[in-house]
């Protein structure tokens, strides 16, 4: 009804600046353009079109996605979650707090998917091999540690598995005790100063290693594509060939999670739009 032409199971095999405009060279044969948008996402294929054509592109990476941890977590605990956990990585220096979630395969949640984000690149470069700690209270571990003596004290006949003093799933708190060492029929009045300790340490910075993302390829968008320096964000036109536009993931945007990375793919195309049917 707007009188565009779709043509599927087409595939561009390059593009070149001409005189006239941009020449497609495709699998259906030669199409000539005033302007062309790009807009393939951050599949490496239409990136490579960008590059023949002048552009960069910064190092592409996954980016929100769930945390493989094949050791440390039962899958009894799968679907488990904590609402204010902390999640960290202490050599890259970052952390998020939120929603942690225990799945079959790892950790996921709105403060794991927060962090692959703020360190796609990072993670990227080691292989997504890498050391986590997370903090299933979202409190100090001075909080942690008065809150642990106070109970001990109150509740001292209790058995500590059965008997949880931060607030979480039982289930969570029963693993946290035997990952620290506390058998099922300890009480609290039993408990030694090391056993304590250990277990103040571990709901505050329970350590486990990461070896991979979800091995479903998850991943929501892609961190990395073409540098904004080298377009123009009015009209997401390529500073390096005239007529050329892009849109969404091409470029060098990645959000967290909420809508912004959709967000961003809608608005660069409408401006791309606006653009294209200005110029006629």
């Amino acid at each position: 009804r707007g009188g565009v032409e779709v043509r599927t199971g087409v595939r561009i095999s390059a593009i070149r600046h001409q005189a006239t405009g941009l020449s497609l060279e495709t699998t259906a044969g030669t199409l000539t353009a005033r302007h062309v948008l790009l807009a393939s996402g951050g599949a490496r294929p239409g990136m490579e079109l960008a590059v023949r054509l002048g552009h960069s592109i910064a190092p592409l990476a996954p980016s929100l996605f769930t945390f493989r941890v094949p050791h440390g977590l039962p899958h009894d605990l799968a679907g488990i979650s904590v609402d204010a956990g902390i999640v960290a990585l202490p050599a890259a220096r970052l952390k998020e707090q939120g929603p942690v979630l225990i799945t079959h395969q790892g950790l996921s949640g709105p403060a794991v998917i927060r962090l692959s984000a703020w360190a796609a690149r990072w993670l990227a470069q080691r292989k997504h091999v890498a050391e986590i700690t997370v903090n299933w209270t979202g409190r100090p571990l001075s909080d942690v540690r008065a809150v642990l003596a106070e109970h001990r004290t109150r509740h001292a006949a209790r058995l500590v598995q059965g008997d949880v003093a931060i607030p979480m799933p039982a289930r969570l708190w029963a693993f946290i005790c035997g990952a620290s060492g506390i058998p099922l029929d300890r009480r609290w009045a039993h408990v030694s100063r090391n056993e304590q300790e250990t277990l103040t340490a571990n709901l505050t910075a329970h350590t486990f290693h990461v070896r991979g993302m979800s091995p479903f390829n998850e991943e929501f968008v892609t961190c990395g594509g073409i540098p904004l320096k080298e377009v123009d964000l009015l009209t997401m036109e390529s500073r390096r060939t005239p007529g050329l536009h892009f849109a969404g993931e091409m470029l060098d945007v990645d959000g967290l999670t909420g809508g912004f990375n959709f967000q961003w793919a809608w608005t660069s195309a409408w401006h791309a739009a606006q653009a294209i049917t200005s110029a006629g």
